[in-house]
Protein backbone atom coordinates (compact mmCIF):
# COMPACT_ATOMS: atom_id res chain seq x y z
CA UNK A 1 0.00 0.00 0.00
CA UNK A 2 1.40 3.43 -0.74
CA UNK A 3 2.11 6.14 1.33
CA UNK A 4 -0.50 8.80 1.49
CA UNK A 5 -0.11 12.57 2.50
CA UNK A 6 -3.16 13.90 4.68
CA UNK A 7 -4.55 17.23 4.70
CA UNK A 8 -5.25 16.72 8.76
CA UNK A 9 -7.13 20.60 8.29
CA UNK A 10 -9.59 18.93 5.94
CA UNK A 11 -9.84 15.70 8.08
CA UNK A 12 -10.93 17.48 11.29
CA UNK A 13 -13.21 20.01 9.09
CA UNK A 14 -15.09 17.01 7.44
CA UNK A 15 -14.98 15.79 10.90
CA UNK A 16 -17.12 18.29 12.36
CA UNK A 17 -19.07 18.66 9.24
CA UNK A 18 -20.54 15.22 10.06
CA UNK A 19 -21.10 15.97 13.79
CA UNK A 20 -22.76 19.48 12.73
CA UNK A 21 -25.06 18.03 9.99
CA UNK A 22 -25.79 14.81 12.65
CA UNK A 23 -27.23 17.62 15.22
CA UNK A 24 -29.12 18.81 12.84
CA UNK A 25 -30.06 15.79 10.95
CA UNK A 26 -31.50 14.55 14.39
CA UNK A 27 -33.13 17.62 15.33
CA UNK A 28 -36.73 17.78 15.91
CA UNK A 29 -36.94 20.01 12.87
CA UNK A 30 -35.90 17.34 10.47
CA UNK A 31 -35.68 13.92 11.29
CA UNK A 32 -36.05 13.90 15.48
CA UNK A 33 -39.42 13.35 15.65
CA UNK A 34 -39.51 10.13 13.28
CA UNK A 35 -36.09 8.90 14.69
CA UNK A 36 -37.49 8.89 18.29
CA UNK A 37 -40.27 6.86 17.73
CA UNK A 38 -38.81 4.39 15.10
CA UNK A 39 -36.09 3.68 18.03
CA UNK A 40 -38.15 3.42 20.66
CA UNK A 41 -37.01 6.27 22.34
CA UNK A 42 -38.71 8.81 24.78
CA UNK A 43 -38.65 12.44 26.18
CA UNK A 44 -38.05 10.78 29.11
CA UNK A 45 -35.12 8.38 28.08
CA UNK A 46 -33.87 11.72 26.19
CA UNK A 47 -33.81 13.39 29.77
CA UNK A 48 -32.14 10.85 31.43
CA UNK A 49 -29.44 11.12 29.11
CA UNK A 50 -28.89 14.41 28.66
CA UNK A 51 -25.98 14.05 31.35
CA UNK A 52 -24.23 12.11 28.90
CA UNK A 53 -24.84 14.66 25.84
CA UNK A 54 -21.14 15.82 25.84
CA UNK A 55 -19.91 11.92 25.98
CA UNK A 56 -21.95 11.58 23.40
CA UNK A 57 -20.59 14.36 20.98
CA UNK A 58 -17.02 13.56 21.95
CA UNK A 59 -17.71 9.83 20.74
CA UNK A 60 -19.48 10.54 18.03
CA UNK A 61 -16.52 13.17 16.66
CA UNK A 62 -13.85 10.49 17.40
CA UNK A 63 -15.76 8.11 14.87
CA UNK A 64 -16.22 10.37 12.96
CA UNK A 65 -12.10 11.47 12.73
CA UNK A 66 -11.88 7.37 12.49
CA UNK A 67 -14.26 7.43 8.90
CA UNK A 68 -12.61 10.59 7.80
CA UNK A 69 -9.07 9.17 8.10
CA UNK A 70 -10.35 6.00 6.29
CA UNK A 71 -12.30 7.85 3.69
CA UNK A 72 -9.60 10.11 2.81
CA UNK A 73 -7.17 7.18 2.28
CA UNK A 74 -9.48 5.43 0.04
CA UNK A 75 -10.28 9.15 -1.78
CA UNK A 76 -5.96 9.33 -2.43
CA UNK A 77 -5.73 5.93 -3.24
CA UNK A 78 -8.67 6.12 -5.64
CA UNK A 79 -7.58 9.53 -7.23
CA UNK A 80 -10.95 10.89 -6.41
CA UNK A 81 -10.68 14.41 -6.69
CA UNK A 82 -13.86 16.48 -8.57
CA UNK A 83 -17.35 16.58 -7.09
CA UNK A 84 -19.16 13.79 -9.38
CA UNK A 85 -16.13 11.89 -8.15
CA UNK A 86 -16.42 12.68 -4.98
CA UNK A 87 -19.83 11.97 -4.60
CA UNK A 88 -20.00 8.23 -6.47
CA UNK A 89 -17.86 7.69 -4.48
CA UNK A 90 -19.10 8.58 -1.73
CA UNK A 91 -22.21 6.82 -2.86
CA UNK A 92 -20.49 3.32 -3.40
CA UNK A 93 -18.41 3.76 0.14
CA UNK A 94 -22.07 4.23 2.02
CA UNK A 95 -23.30 1.67 0.19
CA UNK A 96 -21.07 -1.07 0.52
CA UNK A 97 -19.71 -0.05 4.19
CA UNK A 98 -22.72 1.34 5.43
CA UNK A 99 -26.20 0.60 4.02
CA UNK A 100 -25.34 -3.11 3.37
CA UNK A 101 -24.15 -3.50 6.94
CA UNK A 102 -27.04 -1.66 8.77
CA UNK A 103 -29.34 -3.61 6.89
CA UNK A 104 -29.04 -6.25 9.73
CA UNK A 105 -30.53 -4.13 11.90
CA UNK A 106 -33.87 -4.48 10.77
CA UNK A 107 -33.71 -8.16 9.56
CA UNK A 108 -31.98 -9.17 12.76
CA UNK A 109 -33.23 -6.95 16.07
CA UNK A 110 -36.67 -6.01 14.03
CA UNK A 111 -35.71 -2.28 14.46
CA UNK A 112 -38.11 -0.71 11.66
CA UNK A 113 -37.35 0.05 8.50
CA UNK A 114 -37.55 3.94 8.63
CA UNK A 115 -35.12 4.05 11.60
CA UNK A 116 -32.70 2.28 9.67
CA UNK A 117 -34.22 4.68 6.67
CA UNK A 118 -33.25 7.72 8.55
CA UNK A 119 -29.38 6.66 10.38
CA UNK A 120 -28.57 5.40 6.69
CA UNK A 121 -29.47 8.61 5.20
CA UNK A 122 -27.39 10.40 7.39
CA UNK A 123 -24.75 8.81 6.97
CA UNK A 124 -25.34 8.70 3.21
CA UNK A 125 -25.36 13.01 3.77
CA UNK A 126 -22.18 12.64 5.47
CA UNK A 127 -20.23 10.32 3.54
CA UNK A 128 -21.30 12.61 0.99
CA UNK A 129 -19.81 16.01 2.46
CA UNK A 130 -17.11 14.06 3.84
CA UNK A 131 -16.02 12.90 0.64
CA UNK A 132 -15.97 16.16 -0.75
CA UNK A 133 -14.44 18.02 1.68
CA UNK A 134 -11.55 15.29 1.54
CA UNK A 135 -11.23 15.15 -2.17
CA UNK A 136 -11.53 18.94 -2.91
CA UNK A 137 -9.58 20.23 -0.25
CA UNK A 138 -5.95 18.13 -0.29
Amino acid sequence: MEDVTINYFSLFAAAITAVVLGVIWYSPLVFGRQWMAASGMTPEKMEARKNRASFGLIGGFLCQIITAYVLVHFAILFDVATVPQALAFAFWAWLGFTAATSLHSVFWEGKPALYWAINAGYQLATFGAMSLILALWR
